[in-house]
């Protein structure tokens, strides 16, 4: 879920930075697509991460908060 919110915004993000404004995303619509690798390879990224750091950060808490 948070892999999937992260690609979003920064697709949608770099697709308003890429155009220079708001209102420039719809009228080109290249944009889009050319944000959309961005996107594409933060998911992949943030998707790698998580499953590789989960056993980690899972020991750590529970470490943590036991009493």
């Amino acid at each position: 879920m948070a892999a999937t919110l992260a690609s979003l915004s920064i697709w949608l993000m770099m697709a308003i930075n890429m155009s220079g404004g708001v209102l420039n995303i719809f009228r080109e619509p290249s944009i889009w697509v050319e944000s959309l690798i961005v996107a594409q390879a933060v998911f992949v990224y943030a998707v790698i991460v998580g499953l590789l750091l989960s056993p980690v950060s899972g020991t750590a808490i529970r470490l943590l908060a036991r009493p």
